[in-house]
């Protein structure tokens, strides 16, 4: 399955430009095509595949804007029976646990493989 991220809007909730925000807030035209290209070059669109446990895998297509709350949110609709706060991202030996943080600051990029795990809870 593959989620796709598109058009000005979608664009809009991935652009840490207040100016541009700003700029579509008080009229939607003056979010034009040049604004539009200004996002998607900051934050381009990625595909990456997530594998869980169970050996499903998922490719999702997203911003290097998108934070880690979001993408786990993403991974937990898609299924593999783990509600969010028991999902734990792991892309290149790291665990991705901040949860506001942009996936692209983890060097995630187009390609790359992410494993879905169950969060380990210390039962002491």
């Amino acid at each position: 399955m593959t989620r796709r991220v598109s058009g000005a809007e979608s664009a809009l909730q991935y652009c840490a430009s207040d100016d541009l925000r700003r700029a579509y807030n008080s009229s939607p035209a003056a979010f034009n095509h040049q604004a539009r290209q200004e996002i998607e070059a900051r934050y381009p669109i990625i595909s990456v595949t997530v594998a869980e446990l169970t050996g499903a895998r998922h490719t999702i297509a997203l911003r290097t804007s998108t934070t880690v709350a979001e993408l786990k949110a993403t991974v937990a609709e898609l299924g593999g029976g783990m509600s969010v706060d028991d999902l734990q991202l792991v892309f290149d030996d790291s665990r991705l646990e901040h949860e506001g943080r942009r996936v692209g600051t983890y060097g995630v990029e187009d390609g790359s493989e992410l494993r879905a795990i169950a969060k380990v809870v210390n039962c002491e």
